[in-house]
């Protein structure tokens, strides 16, 4: 416990600074009282004072140790939050807000969205000069008539943006129109989205920026780790019987690697760098 304090906490528990987000352009001007639609309602929540959170993405060190960063305010925080069968289902924190700024700065021209959500990514980008259009294919209707009552009227440049009710995968099949800039964020987080991810990569490839990836990277190492732990430790030797999705990945990362010959600590290391995961990732599914 002292070593995980020592390394997490003490290292990584950041004061962060609550102007940058009560100034930011979504927070300062989409306001929405709590309300209900069909299995959806908005409800606003708080961090409370030098209560911690998660707000950037995680970090991963030389060594493959995961450093989380955590943060906390001095004063109470607001934020928005949707819910979807009273689980929550997408917020609007400084962890959401941190994690789209790159993908904010790369959005130009004629930009297409995967997720609707509360349409933090999309009004971010509606904002910009350099952003003429942004179409977004979402397939919950609820969501989308919720988004076009409450949401979409408080949009400053509300004629740039479109929605199409579609199926993600099967609008990227029928895609006919190119667009400048790709964005997919499905998924609250990464165990209801990592199989969507490996879905979506197989058909935009590296065409789109995706939502948190870097920690759908993660979780692939993390597998990779309990498969290389069941054969040092002769754990597991049935690599067909799947009882969730992870088993399944752990079973692809067995036929992956089945040929493959450990001979130095190089050969183990490399099967936890980015550059094979990437490689990896395509054969998943």
């Amino acid at each position: 416990i002292k070593e995980i304090k020592d390394y997490h906490l003490d290292k990584n528990f950041t004061e962060l600074d609550i102007n940058k987000y009560l100034n930011n352009p979504y927070i300062k001007n989409i306001k929405i009282n709590d309300l209900s639609y069909k299995n959806y309602k908005f409800k606003a929540l708080q961090y409370n004072k030098y209560e911690g959170f998660l707000y950037d993405f995680v970090k991963v060190d030389n060594k493959y140790h995961e450093i989380i960063p955590l943060g906390y305010f001095k004063d109470t925080f607001n934020y928005l939050a949707l819910y979807k069968d009273d689980s929550i289902w997408m917020l609007i924190t400084p962890h959401e807000i941190n994690t789209m700024e790159k993908s904010i700065s790369k959005a130009k021209g004629n930009v297409l969205t995967f997720g609707l959500g509360l349409g933090y990514y999309q009004y971010m980008v509606s904002l910009k000069d350099d952003v003429k259009s942004i179409t977004i294919i979402e397939n919950d209707q609820n969501v989308i008539d919720l988004f076009t009552k409450n949401i979409l009227p408080l949009f400053e440049n509300k004629d740039k943006i479109k929605i199409i009710k579609d199926d993600a995968i099967n609008f990227i099949n029928n895609l006919k129109t190119s667009y400048d800039y790709y964005f997919v964020d499905l998924w609250h987080d990464v165990d209801d989205g990592l199989i969507t991810y490996l879905k979506i990569i197989k058909v935009l490839n590296d065409k789109a920026d995706y939502w948190i990836e870097n920690s759908m990277i993660i979780m692939l190492r993390r597998c990779i780790l309990t498969y290389l732990f069941e054969q040092i430790y002769q754990i597991e030797n049935n690599y067909i019987d799947e009882e969730s999705f992870y088993d399944h990945i752990i079973n692809k990362i067995h036929e992956a690697l089945k040929d493959y010959e450990i001979n130095n600590m190089d050969d183990l290391t490399y099967l936890l760098t980015d550059k094979f995961i990437n490689e990896l990732k395509y054969k998943l599914l």
